[in-house]
């Protein structure tokens, strides 16, 4: 993501906008970097069960899990 945020710094140069426009801009991004990384590791719960844990993938978009290991083996 750091070369997203370089390459668009250098695009809001090129535009003629202002050091604290791109400032923020690029804190935006910094932001939305950091929200993204926290949603993907939110995506993997992991649980106990009697075969000594599992791992699921949960849609948070639509409440379904799907099980990528039974829990009873």
């Amino acid at each position: 993501m750091r070369c997203m945020a370089e390459i668009s710094y250098k695009m809001l140069c090129e535009l003629g906008k202002t050091k604290a426009v791109m400032t923020r801009a690029l804190r935006n991004l910094r932001l939305l970097e950091i929200l993204l990384k926290e949603r993907a590791s939110l995506k993997t719960v992991y649980r106990s069960g009697f075969s000594g844990g599992s791992k699921s993938r949960k849609d948070w978009s639509h409440g379904k899990g799907q099980q990528s290991k039974p829990l009873f083996t």
